[in-house]
């Protein structure tokens, strides 16, 4: 998580992510009863994701992270 944490540096913003939340407010602003699923490979991205889109100040998001189950040692579920 803290090398996740770094790509979300103020003074090197991370591409995909500012993309992506401009993205979900054009959508959420124009039809604000949309919801949209992302789906990610890793646990760790997921759970970044959420908490990068909540910590957002619009309060457009409310992002949860549904995982399945995992038989890697690695990331179990």
């Amino acid at each position: 998580m803290e090398e996740l944490a770094k790509l979300d540096d103020k003074k090197k913003p991370n591409n995909k992510i500012t993309k992506l939340t401009d993205k979900l407010e054009k959508l959420f602003e124009s039809n604000p009863n949309s919801k949209v699923i992302i789906f990610v490979k890793m646990r760790k991205i997921a759970v970044y994701l959420a908490d990068i889109l909540n910590r957002d100040k619009s309060g457009l998001f409310r992002a949860n992270e549904f995982m399945s189950q995992s038989s890697k040692e690695y990331d179990q579920g």
